[in-house]
């Protein structure tokens, strides 16, 4: 539904016109005036889009004077000067749109006639959603490109792979077509590992398939060939895989056991600092244990103290034990999908590499039960003199 009252009388005005001359903005012709044009004609004369009197069988008439026969209409002359709307705008064409929006679309309520679309309109529009995938691709083009110069709304992306390559942003109507695999490129550009050696493969195709078009006709020329050039992005992306993919999964592979093995080491490291409340409990103990064996209820607390110690550490230790049950899960996830990779690149050494892993994970397991062992000897020595001096 429109919010723009002129914008929505104005769209309901231009679909009555008869004869429509358009000119830079001044919108003319014949309108068959009845009761309800007249409130429209109000609308936009006080908005200052059209004068004040209207053009009625030779005379000019004030538009809130219009006295409409017996026959309950009258036609005019009008003429609307579209470009004077007051936070909006009017295109007559999509010609006239693509022309005025080459990088984004207006930033305020808008109305395309020869579409039948309002940007105020809940509902979506072929040519509209043709338009935004042409956006997004600028956008796309713009976060690689090596230069861009926008200059009185006109950009112009650099790219230099080998050669250079200039590609003005110039478009019309008549290049708007579907794009229904730029998403994928998008991912594809934006892959994290290897996003820069993707993006450089790309860009070497719009070298291969541009550089020998005219300078203004390159971008129309690139969104008419857009499915091909990305099928030969995908090869070119496939036989750079087949070279170097060994050293890129290698490299990929080495980060991810190295953020492995820090997760293993960090879960004695996390509890070390728990630990060291150990040394205070047997000092406490000792110095405040009536070893006469007179204050038998003392005793007693202190050694239901030791047993609440020791369970509250074996609450997070048996939180590290779990921990490195999830990280090994994790890695026989990670290893296995390495064992089903199709891919000819022998994965034999880097499999292998994955041992020291497990290595460390033990270590790690045995330390986890040396820290167990001391914390449980906290409430036993307690129970043992508990018992011993007890009278």
């Amino acid at each position: 539904m429109m919010k723009h009252k002129v914008l929505k009388a104005l769209a309901a005005i231009r679909k009555e016109i008869s004869g429509v001359r358009y000119d830079k903005g001044d919108l003319s012709g014949q309108l068959n005036i009845d009761a309800a044009i007249i409130t429209e004609l109000g609308v936009l004369a006080a908005d200052g889009i059209m004068d004040d009197t209207i053009n009625i069988g030779g005379a000019l008439v004030p538009v809130e004077k219009i006295q409409l026969p017996d026959n309950g209409s009258a036609t005019a002359e009008i003429l609307f000067h579209t470009k004077k709307l007051k936070g909006a705008l009017y295109y007559e064409s999509g010609k006239e749109f693509i022309q005025d929006n080459q990088l984004a679309v207006p930033g305020v309520p808008f109305l395309i006639h020869e579409w039948d679309y309002c940007s105020e309109d809940e509902s979506t529009n072929p040519n509209m959603l043709r338009h935004q995938s042409v956006i997004d691709f600028i956008s796309l083009l713009g976060e690689i490109a090596d230069f861009k110069k926008e200059d009185f709304g006109e950009l112009e992306l650099v790219f230099f792979q080998k050669k250079k390559l200039s590609v003005v942003i110039k478009y019309g109507v008549g290049n708007l077509g579907k794009m229904n695999r730029l998403a994928d490129l998008a991912e594809q550009l934006n892959s994290t590992h290897d996003r820069f050696e993707r993006i450089s493969i790309f860009k070497t195709e719009l070298v291969l398939q541009l550089l020998d078009i005219d300078e203004d006709t390159r971008f129309q020329t690139l969104l008419s060939k857009f499915d091909l050039v990305y099928d030969n992005y995908l090869n070119s992306h496939l036989l750079y895989l087949e070279k170097f993919s060994y050293h890129d999964l290698k490299s990929a592979v080495d980060k991810d056991k190295l953020d492995y093995t820090k997760r293993i080491y960090a879960t004695v490291n996390d509890i070390q600092s728990k630990l060291i409340a150990l040394p205070a409990a047997f000092l406490l103990i000792f110095s405040q244990f009536d070893f006469s064996g007179a204050a038998a209820g003392k005793n007693l607390l202190i050694l239901i103290a030791s047993v609440i110690f020791s369970a509250l550490l074996e609450i997070l230790l048996q939180n590290q034990f779990g921990v490195l049950e999830y990280i090994k899960t994790e890695i026989n996830h990670f290893t296995n999908q390495l064992r089903n990779k199709d891919t000819i690149v022998d994965l034999t050494e880097i499999l292998k590499s994955f041992g020291d892993l497990d290595d460390n994970m033990d270590k790690q397991k045995i330390y986890l039960w040396i820290f167990r062992g001391a914390v449980w000897l906290v409430p036993l020595i307690t129970s043992v003199l508990f018992f011993t001096y007890q009278k």
